[in-house]
């Protein structure tokens, strides 16, 4: 029997769906059969390891108190005489400031004797207590001394009720038992009332008679701490047991403390069965126990077993330290519905896409059968206007053919716009990411050359002082020349961070271009350079060491590229850029001169062009750059309001373009600075919230001569000002400060005096709130660290004037 289309598509398309249906089902069945059977053994495994990989990090502390008691064992003021409490007490509490983990450090005596420096919140945080228990003329003396963390005393007293023997004491016990050093069990420590352990040991005398022994604690209720905030999934817990069946640690930590004897603070730890806690109890029972001759708890492997409590299924798992010194097991339960829920909710779900998927399918094929019915009707229809289609389509086609040669060359212009537009919104990117970069790396920079100001005013003090043949003279020059280098490396974060230009004036960036040009060659034998550089270049506002320091980063990353030798091309010329040139860069319209420098290197591969100004990025081996060249001359040129590109082909070199505003003014000579150091008497105001500043600052003013006030804080340099403003000749002001700003400290000492001088000290460089304040009237800038010559002639050229 011939079937007809129609059907053919309906019975496939109910074959799909229910061939689907069948398929989820199946898979949902197995998968989750299949995780029942092994994923909540793999998920307990891991959370076992987990907590024992946890508590063996924790317990690695208790390795450092055994090497601790071997030390003192060996230490001639533990072994020498016992009687020297103050000698001990001193070493005890150098120990536990050393070992942070230790709780306390004692020793016992055969007589009784106990002498014991422990940790102690009970009169001043972070502070220790001293316990000595002295047996004279058959009188026990039982004496207390409470320290601070500094280690003076705050209280003493005295306890005779105190009942406490050491001989009693495990840890005493079983190390007069092994004569040798040993790890106790867990127990419950006398004195904090906290669950630890005890590393303890002899010490004999020469006739081999027992002298003492020394013992050292290591609390362990951390490990509960640990416990009680693991996740294990929505209702499991995890807790630790010795192998003697005592409870070491329990999410809830009051519960593994168990009293004994009538004393009031007489404790020991709970046992498994004694444990206030019934599914703990069931999951212990659950597991097939080994034991040992002596009846200890043991494991060969990781146990896992089934329970029912209270009607629920339950899941647990037991684990053994492998390190002797901790014969504990870890056990963790979970109920078995924390997984039985999830793939409840995932078998739902994929019945549910399955019926998703049916209804999908069945408007499919019907949609589809609709499509080839229209369609056949379609042929039918084009057949018979075919001929008339085609002799309408003669009559258009040359209209036709015109149109889309208009739409063809509409496209292409599209396509270019775009593109630009593509390229525009790259480098404004670029841009953006590179200067949210910076400021981390100028505040970075501010702060390194604040530490670098503490050294250098040290080092120009001493070196003021040391005779220039002596020694240390020579490894003191060492120690600037060190400073100078970290200034320079500051400088190149700075200029990343377009942090300011330090000494902008009109430059001859014709006379630059050349000198930096030249100084490289000479230094470059297998490199050639050749110089096409217009000479009427017009002059530029730039630092020109900022500008050198562009240059040569660029020259050096050039030479870097021509390892077997070749040709640095430099061409510098006066350009006018329209506005669509320089809204690309994010820079001003107008007069620019550009300098190009060409190499005929390597080039840059494509892949990381993008990040080519990125600080800190290079592709050199380790200890052969920084990564901050390029992305210093970056910062340098946006602030100065310019812009720096490249053009790389690889295997066709590298070109660089940089474009400053030009000035129409005319270029001054520069004037040589002086190394004399210049001296004066004058009273100045010193105002620096860094400590170090002023402790550096102070006795550096003063060996230059001149009588110095100091303040951290705005209201305090107010007030010194208000009170001897006639007598302060100038004020050095840091530029940062908290509370009242830079700023607003020269506004209101102007308010006190309207010709108050002010010198402007900043580990930032020269911009942004610098600038604004000099722009109202302060007399000069200088940029944190400076030596003391520095310091010394710019004073002199602001007070001589």
């Amino acid at each position: 029997m011939r079937i007809s289309i129609r059907w053919a598509m309906v019975l496939g398309c109910l074959g799909l769906i229910w061939g689907m249906q069948i398929l989820i089902t199946s898979s949902t069945y197995i998968s989750s059969e299949r995780m029942l059977a092994g994923h909540a053994r793999d998920v307990m495994q891991n959370i076992a390891d987990l907590t024992m990989i946890q508590s063996k990090n924790h317990l690695q502390l208790a390795q450092g108190a055994a090497l601790l008691t071997k030390r003192l064992l060996a230490s001639e003021v533990v072994s020498s005489d016992n009687q020297q409490h103050d000698v001990l007490e001193r070493y005890f509490l150098n120990q536990l400031s050393l070992y942070a983990h230790f709780a306390g450090i004692y020793i016992g005596m055969p007589n009784g004797d106990f002498f014991y420096v422990n940790r102690s919140d009970a009169h001043t945080p972070g502070g220790f207590r001293t316990k000595v228990i002295d047996h004279l003329n058959g009188d026990k003396k039982i004496g207390f001394i409470w320290r601070n963390s500094d280690g003076n005393i705050v209280k003493t007293s005295e306890d005779p009720s105190d009942t406490y023997d050491p001989r009693q004491r495990p840890w005493y016990q079983k190390a007069v038992a092994k004569r040798a050093i040993i790890w106790t069990d867990p127990y419950i420590f006398f004195s904090s009332q906290k669950p630890g352990i005890t590393v303890a040991g002899p010490i004999f005398k020469a006739n081999g008679q027992l002298q003492s022994i020394v013992g050292v604690d290591i609390e362990i209720d951390d490990l509960s701490t640990f416990i009680g905030r693991l996740r294990i999934g929505k209702h499991g817990r995890a807790f630790m047991l010795n192998n003697n069946g005592d409870v070491v640690a329990f999410p809830d930590i009051s519960k593994i403390k168990q009293g004994q004897g009538t004393a009031a603070n007489s404790f020991r730890m709970v046992k498994i069965d004694e444990l206030d806690d019934e599914l703990s109890r069931a999951a212990f029972h659950a597991i097939q126990w080994q034991r040992t001759e002596t009846g200890l708890l043991t494991l060969d492997h990781s146990q896992f077993a089934k329970f029912t409590c209270n009607g629920e299924v339950y899941n647990t798992m037991f684990t053994q330290f492998a390190d002797s010194h901790w014969p504990w097991m870890i056990g963790v339960y979970i109920p078995e519905n924390d997984y039985l829920g999830v793939l409840k909710e995932n078998r739902s779900l994929n019945i549910w896409i399955t019926l998703v998927l049916s209804v999908i399918a069945t408007l499919m094929g019907l949609h589809l059968f609709r499509i080839i019915t229209d369609r056949k009707k379609a042929d039918l229809k084009l057949r018979r206007y075919q001929d008339q289609l085609e002799d309408l389509v003669k009559e258009r086609t040359r209209d036709l053919q015109k149109s889309n040669e208009q739409l063809r060359t509409e496209i292409e212009i599209r396509k270019e716009k775009e593109e630009a537009l593509r390229g525009s919104q790259a480098r404004l990117h670029q841009i953006q990411r590179l200067e949210g970069i910076g400021t981390l790396a100028g505040g970075v920079a501010h702060d390194f050359n604040n530490l670098l100001m503490g050294i250098q005013g040290n080092i120009s003090l001493m070196m003021l002082k040391t005779d220039p043949l002596a020694y240390n003279y020579n490894k003191l020059k060492s120690i600037e020349s060190c400073i100078i280098s970290g200034t320079k490396l500051t400088q190149q974060l700075l200029g990343f961070a377009r942090g300011g230009k330090y000494m902008a004036k009109l430059l001859d960036l014709n006379r630059t271009v050349i000198d930096t040009a030249r100084m490289f060659g000479r230094t470059r034998k297998e490199i050639q350079i050749q110089e096409d550089i217009a000479r009427d270049l017009w002059a530029v506002v730039a630092d020109k060491n900022q500008m050198e320091q562009v240059l040569l980063n660029i020259y050096i990353n050039a030479w870097q590229a021509m390892p077997s030798g070749g040709t640095i091309l430099i061409d510098a010329k006066n350009m006018v850029l329209d506005t669509s040139f320089s809204k690309a860069f994010d820079i001003r319209p107008g007069r620019y001169v550009c300098v190009s420098i060409s190499d005929t290197g390597i080039g840059i591969d494509p892949s990381i062009q993008t990040r080519v100004f990125e600080p800190f990025f290079t592709t050199k081996e380790m200890g052969r750059g920084t990564g901050l060249g390029l992305a210093s001359s970056y910062g340098i040129i946006k602030n100065h309001g310019g812009a720096i590109d490249f053009v790389s082909r690889p295997g066709n070199g590298t070109t660089f373009y940089i474009y400053l505003p030009a000035s129409e003014a005319d270029v001054e000579p520069e004037s040589a600075m002086s190394d004399i150091i210049s001296r004066g008497s004058e009273t100045l105001l010193l105002i620096d919230d860094e400590e170090v500043i002023l402790q550096v600052g102070q006795p550096m003013l003063e060996s230059l001569g001149y009588k110095v006030m100091t303040a951290m804080d705005g209201k305090t340099a107010v007030e010194i000002f208000r009170q001897f403003s006639g007598e302060i000749a100038l004020v050095i002001l840091d530029v940062i400060m908290p509370g009242m700003s830079g700023g607003e400290i020269f506004d209101a000492l102007k308010a006190i005096n309207p010709r108050v001088q002010v010198l402007l000290a900043s580990g930032y460089s020269l911009s942004g709130q610098a600038e604004e304040i000099l722009s109202r009237g302060c007399v000069g800038f200088i940029q944190k660290p400076f030596s003391l010559e520095q310091l010394s002639v710019r004073l002199r050229d602001i007070l001589d004037k």
